[in-house]
């Protein structure tokens, strides 16, 4: 006949409470010699350990510990400074790009319908607003998943 013990954890369990084992776990305590000895070992550390006195610094461990730690590098975030510098960039290369050339604009454009001609532009200027911040902030993010110390 195989006899299974019980577990370290079952047995630290059983020593710690026996209220709150299990009818199987209490029985099984009671007939074996080797379990309740373990069990009995157990109550006796742990009664040896709640004996002992709290553990006391004649120093301040936390002031100690928080003195040897490193102080959290403060940076300005210039993040949104560039996406701004971006956006500034794309308006005026814009801006120089129709006044010099209104003239063959105007030419190039004066057989399309004004309607698809304005969401045209729209949709240019926008699409370029969204990648370009897309850009600038997958950028940055993976500048700063470099580990730059």
């Amino acid at each position: 006949m195989k006899v299974l013990h019980l577990t370290d954890e079952e047995i630290q369990e059983y020593a710690l409470d026996s209220s709150t084992s299990g009818t199987l776990m209490t029985g099984h305590v009671s007939s074996c010699e080797e379990c309740k000895a373990r069990v009995a070992n157990y109550q006796l550390l742990f009664s040896g350990i709640k004996q002992q006195p709290p553990a006391s610094f004649d120093f301040d461990l936390a002031e100690l510990v928080i003195t040897q730690l490193p102080s959290p590098k403060t940076k300005a975030s210039r993040d949104n400074f560039f996406a701004y510098l971006f956006i500034i960039v794309a308006i005026v290369l814009a801006g120089a790009v129709l006044y010099y050339f209104k003239s063959y604009i105007v030419s190039l454009f004066a057989s399309i319908a004004p309607l698809f001609i304005y969401l045209t532009i729209t949709t240019v200027i926008t699409l370029s607003i969204i990648l370009g911040l897309d850009m600038c902030k997958n950028y940055q993010k993976k500048m700063r998943s470099l580990d730059f110390y």
